[in-house]
């Protein structure tokens, strides 16, 4: 006799599968902390700002060794709590943006890969030549390398974060594609041990299947129905997840948490 529980987990395997059938985006408050209800203006600072004095460009080499050393023990951790982007993201451009469901080209691999080597040759080129040039003090000719970076990103990301959705530039952003590649080489070092966290379902049993931990992700990731379901266990283990408690904060029935990562 069949399980009664194999219609609804075959169900909710398809409607992984098909995200759009649950993303229904939301407009709830993503920012819970001084960081991300701020971070967004060391961002306009430095692409706009940028321009004008170079220096402020510096900011960016640091800010990508802060996420790249995060990501080896948490992931994106940076992405969902730190990042000044990601702030501009979720409080400014989230409030114009047309909040629609990201497209899947955007998340294709071969797409992420490209951008990913465009962005690593051009700025290798644009270095090599900044160094070698002798207009300006040293110190500005690389800032001014980073500031005009940072402005081209923030430009793409915000004509993409109002036509379609806040969070689109993420999927192929190249820092999160090298915060990916950290997350892998931590994970095998064993570095993610006691240090990375995940969000889990505390009780699948509470659940009351709204979906709204679906519905508000700002990268469109599927607490449900995976933990529901328990398709990866009951922690999402997804290495594009954020962990910046949108979920958690919005979960209706409080099932949701992020705790440590459990052993396989």
């Amino acid at each position: 006799m069949a399980s009664t529980d194999s219609g609804p987990h075959k169900s909710a395997v398809e409607r992984i599968e098909q995200p759009d059938m649950i993303y229904q985006p939301q407009r709830t408050a993503r920012a819970y902390t001084s960081v991300r209800k701020y971070g967004w203006l060391l961002t306009v600072l430095i692409a706009l700002g940028g321009q004008f004095f170079s220096f402020l460009g510096l900011f960016v080499p640091f800010i990508m060794a802060l996420m790249i050393g995060l990501s080896l023990s948490k992931g994106l951790y940076f992405c969902g709590n730190f990042c000044p982007h990601g702030s501009y993201y979720d409080v400014p451009l989230f409030k114009f943006s047309r909040l629609k469901s990201i497209p899947y080209f955007f998340k294709n691999k071969i797409l992420v890969t490209a951008i990913f080597l465009f962005f690593l040759v051009n700025v290798n080129l644009q270095l090599n030549s900044a160094i070698q040039s002798g207009e300006a003090a040293f110190v500005n000719r690389i800032g001014s390398v980073f500031a005009r970076v940072y402005l081209v990103v923030f430009m793409v990301a915000t004509v993409l974060g109002l036509l379609i959705n806040s969070r689109t530039w993420c999927y192929f952003c190249p820092m999160r594609t090298l915060q990916i590649m950290g997350y892998r080489i931590g994970k095998k070092l064993g570095l993610t041990e006691g240090r990375d966290e995940l969000i889990t379902i505390k009780n699948k049993e509470k659940c009351v299947e709204c979906g709204k931990c679906s519905r508000v992700c700002p990268i469109q990731l599927k607490p449900y129905p995976v933990l529901k379901y328990k398709v990866q266990g009951d922690q999402l283990k997804d290495e594009h997840c954020m962990r910046c408690l949108v979920c958690v904060k919005n979960c209706p029935v409080e099932v949701l948490e992020l705790a440590k990562e459990r052993g396989k």
